[in-house]
């Protein structure tokens, strides 16, 4: 990366950022870290924050002398030990005349730079009880463990509130700015964090001491100043920065590479816990892949109990015969990932042209359990780099799939319960639960629209008690049985038929006229008229009886159904074997018709 200046602000001379307090760095073309030095100006107790290094050093002392003489630097300030902010100590060594200058650093640090040799003598800041006074202000030293080292520690001013946070709210920037000038700047943080610090829960560690302090600034080594407005929400996304990228790192250790990685396991993460629907995160995790792959279209396929071969979302259709080949082989779902690199190679993927094929494995059985399709805009090349992408994508994909079918399994168990619920075991008919439900949506259907119909049918064995008395209650179940399929038979998909009852039905036939529904009632009372069942030695025969009646607009469920038993009654007083219309619709049938 390259670094150009983007604003105004003269870099060759010292530039004032807060209250007694500068800048006296370098600006470095071509160098994407940009250290940053700054002096407090204090008196003969001046302060100098991170020195720099040799190839900054020079630039610095002339920017120091515009200010104050070097002889009133007291303090010299090392937040760590790299060569980025220690290298210069030998020529401030060389430079510095009072025998009452120091270095302050933590004890890990001087450690370290005591094999620098150095006249200057080293002070630790934990036995100053982690400040330094100073005429008219006070420096806050605050403890940042392993940020990015053991001994980290970063200093804050309470007379001006600004927290020169070395290392932490660094960035590299390919434009570099001495101030940041939007929330954007994070996203040079982001890059600088993700590989230089450890983890996220040890960087939180550190930014929830920070955000207990009245900030005003956070001048950085590296990067951007970071003031006013900007502090909180930049703040906010750093504390939940993922960290430790190179922990992710299996084939590959280029940064741009590991953060896009890192980003989308993090993406994908959230739209795994966000979204329910798998359409919606097959289209969402698309969009996120798309930033590492030519992706055009995305489908997963599992097999199903029966063997046929099912999609989780809508089938995509793809031109690629190779596909269509694959689809075929429906043994390459349920393989072991020893079995599948044994048969496919040793990557966990196949390329065919233009279409990737991704096998995804379930977390608990070690199996295929999906293959997702990946078709792509054009083709790519099989090799290392791929596979790093395939291995970051494979885990949000095998954990979306998992959980699609896992779900699908809960609603087809659930589909299974609900039916068992709602039908009667012995005839296969709904359950009078069922029908209340059903038929009170009919209902308000009904009463929005006066063009709609349903009429009530409802049927008794005739003489079932002297079945069952002669034969047992297994012809009687067999009985019933067979008239329920009768009375399936003669009705239609949309109708819905109820075991009412013992030997009682009742039919909901939907959007019918008169003669329609007559004609269905009859047609059941004529079939099992017909009808012998075989029962032993036996060979029974049975009828019918039926009462029809049509709902009017408004009229209760309780009202329409004892209609249609009033009229079911009026059969059997006929002599059974008869269908029966409702009087008051028969009277008013007849009306219509004189």
């Amino acid at each position: 990366m390259s670094g150009t200046v983007q604003n105004t602000l003269d870099y060759g001379h010292a530039i004032a950022v807060a209250e007694s307090t500068w800048w006296v760095g370098h600006y470095l073309p071509g160098d994407h870290f940009q250290c940053h030095v700054y002096l407090i100006e204090a008196g003969d107790q001046s302060v100098l924050i991170d020195p720099g290094s040799k190839l900054t050093i020079g630039k610095t002392f002339e920017k120091i002398e515009e200010i104050i003489p070097f002889e009133r630097i007291k303090y010299f300030v090392a937040h760590h030990q790299d060569p980025d902010i220690t290298g210069a100590f030998q020529q401030i060594d060389e430079r510095v005349t009072r025998k009452d200058a120091v270095i302050l650093s933590h004890w890990r640090t001087n450690e370290l730079l005591k094999h620098l040799a150095l006249d200057l003598p080293l002070k630790c800041v934990e036995d100053m009880d982690w400040k330094l006074e100073l005429p008219g202000r006070q420096l806050q030293f605050i403890f940042t463990p392993y940020l990015h080292f053991p001994g980290a520690f970063t200093t804050y001013d309470k007379s001006t509130g600004v927290l020169f946070s070395s290392d932490l709210y660094g960035g590299y920037t390919t434009e570099w700015s001495l101030f940041a000038t939007s929330v954007d700047y994070f996203e040079s943080m982001r890059l600088f964090h993700e590989h230089y610090m450890p983890s996220k829960e040890i960087l939180a560690y550190s930014i929830n001491k920070f955000q207990k302090l009245p900030l005003t600034m956070i001048a950085p080594q590296h990067g951007s100043i970071i003031s006013g407005d900007l502090i909180k929400p930049i703040t906010e996304k750093l504390k939940n920065l993922d960290c430790g990228l190179f922990l992710n790192a299996k084939r590959t250790s280029n940064l741009p590479e590991l953060s896009d990685f890192n980003r989308l396991l993090r993406t994908s993460l959230e739209i795994l816990t966000l979204k329910r629907d798998f359409k919606e995160i097959k289209e969402a995790l698309a969009l996120n892949i798309q930033k590492l792959l030519p992706l055009k279209s995305m489908s997963f396929y599992v097999k199903e109990p029966d063997g046929q071969i099912s999609t989780l979302a809508e089938e995509e259709n793809s031109s690629e015969p190779g596909v269509r080949d694959i689809l075929l082989n429906t043994s390459m779902i349920g393989l072991t990932k020893i079995a599948w690199q044994e048969q496919y190679g040793p990557h966990f993927f196949l390329l065919d042209r233009e279409v990737l094929i991704i096998p995804l494995f379930s977390a608990e059985t070690g199996k295929t359990i999906s293959l997702s399709f990946l078709e792509l805009d054009h083709e790519i090349e099989m090799n290392e780099s791929l596979a790093d992408v395939i291995d970051q994508i494979i885990l949000p994909l095998s954990t979306a799939v998992e959980r699609e079918i896992v779900l699908r399994k809960v609603e087809m168990e659930k589909k299974k319960f609900y039916e068992q619920a709602i039908r009667d075991r012995l005839t296969g008919l709904y359950t009078r639960l069922y029908m209340e439900e059903a038929v009170t949506r009919l209902m308000k259907i009904h009463d929005r629209n006066k063009s709609s119909s349903f009429a009530v049918i409802m049927f008794d064995l005739d003489h079932f008690k002297r079945i069952n008395d002669l034969y047992g209650h297994a012809a009687g179940d067999k009985v019933l049985s067979e008239a329920a399929e009768v009375i399936i038979e003669c009705t239609r998909g949309e109708d819905i038929n109820v075991r009412y009852g013992g030997e009682e039905f009742a039919s909901f036939i939907v959007s019918s006229n008169h003669q329609t529904v007559v004609a269905i009632a009859e047609r059941v009372r004529t079939k099992i008229e017909k009808m012998r069942i075989s029962f032993g030695d036996h060979l029974l025969k049975i009828t019918i009886s039926g009462g029809v009646a049509f709902r009017k607009q408004k009229e209760s469920l309780e009202s329409v159904l004892q209609r249609a038993d009033t009229a079911l009654y009026q059969a059997k007083e006929r002599g059974r074997n008869f269908i029966q219309i409702d009087p008051l619709e028969e009277r008013e049938q007849n009306e219509r018709k004189g």
